[in-house]
């Protein structure tokens, strides 16, 4: 029997067409996550030393300073990408970390692409921005959402104020974030 027949089939023996509607509407979101899940597994696995030089830098306001953040991978080693995250304020650097990073989290060009094109199934609106980088596609998000997110967006939260701005950027992906009423814009961008 052909799936149209069997869908048909269905909606006639049920009394709330709304229910049928309903659990057709999960099966093909479900189908949706899982390709995109797959996408998102297959396309980490290329993610290797080609990554190595992509870099992002954000920055803007901060109570009455100049905030900048910085991060790049900086080396590949055995599965694992070194990221490096510089923070400074007012000019003078008050931060600098190194991250090891799993080869399946590192952003790639698809993977940012992919997390701007899943924004509604993540919790957020595609918005256009006019950035110093270009008018460019991005995912609005509540950071309280980013918590569900099987990636890096999720590492750290507290750092990422109120709002965050989702685009295909290297690195951490990130167009514009809103803290503390200010907002920190990208700047400048490298994908390898």
């Amino acid at each position: 029997m052909k799936n149209e027949q069997k869908v048909y089939n269905l909606l006639a023996n049920l009394e709330d067409r709304e229910t049928c509607l309903n659990i057709f509407l999960i099966g093909v979101t479900m189908k949706f996550i899982y390709l995109m899940l797959a996408l998102f597994i297959a396309n980490s696995g290329f993610a290797s030393t080609d990554r190595v030089g992509d870099s992002i830098t954000i920055e803007g306001p901060f109570q009455g300073n100049r905030l900048k953040l910085e991060a790049s991978y900086k080396s590949f080693s055995n599965g694992v990408m070194n990221q490096e995250d510089i923070t400074s304020l007012g000019g003078s650097v008050i931060s600098r970390e190194s991250t090891a990073i799993a080869s399946e989290d590192i952003l790639t060009p698809e993977t940012a692409g992919m997390m701007v094109a899943m924004c509604a199934s993540i919790g957020g609106t595609h918005e256009y921005l006019n950035l110093t980088v270009g008018t460019t596609l991005t995912c609005r998000l509540n950071t309280q959402s980013l918590s569900n997110l099987p990636y890096v967006y999720s590492k750290n939260l507290e750092l990422l104020g109120d709002v965050v701005w989702l685009g295909p950027f290297p690195v951490l992906g990130i167009a514009q974030i809103q803290l503390s009423g200010e907002l920190l814009v990208i700047q400048n961008y490298r994908w390898n």
